[in-house]
């Protein structure tokens, strides 16, 4: 109660002093902006660098794996007894031409129908699109199903017929003509995933685009979705066992993975660094109130209080000051990001993996905020009384 009697009379009160109570109030505000924007900020990081990762194991299988296409076989027929999703991918890069003389790159993906469609429908589930709907599809040999991205780019609609053309085709001598393969849109696919939309051309594996099975660059790998994440690294192991090439999800995306780490750090540092110069107002507050009010603190001194007891009473009257500056900000950071999660506002331009802002409270985050905050406000209570509570009573009663 004495504390608080000091606190509030010093610093609060009509006799306090217009100086020390406007400042008082502007080191509450900005310490308590500070902290909010903090946890705001880095809740939505956080929001965002899980979309991300999630929009990822939507759209791109938990491992990879090359190697002997006989290995790869045996590899599928173990993992799909294991009940993983295991199956045979064809890959290469390609040219699509259309009858109006268009062109563009793309990546040809040859996968059976089931997981084809399982594809499809994974990514359904989660889209955002109201409109769309699963789609289910069973190709001819002579069928595609493209991105809508690029579809748009070629100006392609379904039933349009297509020449798909493999890069080393182009650099055939002067008058050979190049191997291609004719095809035909069957569907046009919308999934909000922009590798997807703008760059995948889908056939079938066994039958579809016979003409480029001989292309040098076409490559045969076995995709793998796991039923439980976390048995990424025992199931990689036992891969690796057989002398097969392995990379995870994560390999895969580490450059994008690493940079939406360093961001969300340092964004982490800048905003902590604004706390730092923020919590430098408590140290203004308490120097004017310890030179203003010398005087006063002599006199408390004269009638028995101990130096080291009126250390400890300037030093939690700082905590104090400091205290509501974090607990309040901290206490509208946590309502403003929970509002933002629940408004879910898609605001984004479409340049992002999704258009709407994430949000993600992590306990970590808050109990970092906590720590850090405190460590910082008993920083900067104790140094000034430290150094400025160092006269006697009668030094104090005589100054001016």
């Amino acid at each position: 109660m004495l504390t608080w009697t000091f606190f509030y009379n010093y610093l609060f009160s009509e006799r306090s002093g217009s100086l020390i109570r406007t400042i008082g109030r502007i080191c509450v505000v900005s310490v308590g902006l500070s902290m909010a924007s903090l946890i705001v900020v880095m809740s939505i990081m956080s929001g965002f660098n899980i979309t991300i990762k999630n929009k990822l194991l939507l759209s791109k299988p938990h491992l990879v794996i090359q190697g002997p296409f006989n290995e790869l076989e045996k590899s599928e027929k173990d993992l799909n007894s294991q009940q993983h999703e295991a199956y045979l991918v064809d890959r290469q890069d390609v040219v699509i031409r259309t009858v109006d003389g268009l062109f563009s790159g793309a990546v040809a993906k040859g996968i059976d129908t089931l997981p084809m469609n399982n594809f499809f429908h994974r990514l359904f589930q989660e889209n955002r699109n109201k409109n769309a709907n699963p789609l289910s599809v069973t190709l001819a040999a002579d069928e595609v199903v493209i991105g809508l991205g690029l579809a748009r780019s070629l100006d392609i609609y379904e039933g349009d017929q297509v020449v798909i053309i493999p890069p080393e085709a182009l650099l055939a001598p002067a008058g050979e003509l190049p191997y291609y393969a004719k095809a035909k849109v069957k569907a046009i696919i919308e999934t909000d995933l922009q590798d997807v939309d703008n760059q995948l051309l889908f056939y079938p594996r066994k039958t579809g685009l016979m003409a480029l099975h001989g292309s040098r660059s076409r490559e045969v790998d076995l995709e793998v979705r796991l039923k439980d994440l976390k048995q990424l690294a025992t199931v990689k192991t036992m891969l690796e066992r057989k002398n097969l090439s392995v990379e995870t999800w994560e390999d895969r995306d580490h450059a994008l993975l690493f940079a939406l780490k360093m961001e969300k750090i340092m964004i982490s540092v800048f905003i902590g660094l604004s706390i730092l110069v923020t919590s430098f107002s408590i140290i203004t507050v308490l120097i004017l109130l310890i030179t203003q009010k010398r005087k006063d603190i002599a006199v408390l001194m004269a009638m028995g209080l101990s130096y080291r007891k009126t250390r400890i009473l300037f030093t939690q009257i700082g905590l104090i000051l400091a205290s509501l500056g974090l607990g309040g900000g901290l206490l509208m950071g946590l309502m403003l990001s929970l509002w933002l999660d629940q408004a879910s506002l898609d605001i984004l331009p479409n340049i992002y993996q999704d258009t709407s802002i994430a949000v993600s409270i992590e306990p970590s985050l808050i109990i970092g905020a906590i720590i850090g905050g405190s460590a910082l406000a008993l920083l900067g209570s104790f140094l000034p009384v430290h150094f400025l509570l160092r006269f006697s009573p009668t030094q104090g009663l005589r100054s001016r």
